[in-house]
């Protein structure tokens, strides 16, 4: 069955904890049987109960090449996603033992993933789509955080509030990355 045109929305991202809830929609290119391009826009989501990111905005753009299977339902795709996002936190700093605040700051971020994913896309009724994948990469962000050293060193003896606190530090990260998620659509022709 030929899907020349899905247009989808991915609500997994609508409660990403690590790297802040954004909205995604996107729309997939069939070039032939085997071959097709996507490509995606995420905004982020400002003050949600998903994330512990105030003031949070920000986008990202995806483009993904697929390969399907002889099935043409499952496919093999490689992924390019980058974006900016800028926040705000309140983090627990703790100086000593026995003495703390809480300090809010400001982290900016630019980030750049490359990834390679399996996944499949279900037709049902001939028109609506199912698209679960798996994936694997590579992230590289950049961040300016409103931090002095000492407070960074600082909030990581406090910081035992979430384990996710080395995504909020200065600089550049690489890092791997998993995915998993899901995307749900309409078939346009």
């Amino acid at each position: 069955m030929k899907n020349n045109m899905i247009i989808s929305v991915s609500p997994l991202h609508a409660v990403q904890f690590f790297h802040g809830p954004s909205v995604n929609a996107g729309i997939e290119v069939r070039a032939n049987k085997r071959y097709s391009f996507y490509g995606e826009f995420g905004k982020y989501i400002p003050n949600t109960i998903f994330s512990s990111n105030y003031d949070q905005k920000g986008h990202s753009l995806l483009i993904e090449a697929k390969r399907y299977f002889k099935s043409g339902r499952t496919y093999l795709s490689l992924q390019y996603m980058q974006g900016a996002q800028s926040y705000i936190r309140t983090d627990f700093v703790a100086y000593d033992q026995y003495s703390s605040e809480y300090f809010e700051y400001s982290v900016d971020k630019n980030f750049q993933d490359v990834s390679i994913r399996y996944g499949g896309v279900y037709i049902f009724k001939d028109r609506f789509t199912f698209n679960p994948y798996i994936g694997i990469g590579l992230r590289h962000h950049n961040a300016d955080v409103e931090l002095t050293y000492q407070q960074e060193i600082d909030r990581e003896y406090g910081g035992t509030d979430l384990p996710h606190n080395w995504l909020h530090r200065s600089g550049s990260q690489f890092y791997p990355k998993m995915h998993f998620g899901m995307r749900f659509g309409i078939k346009v022709f």
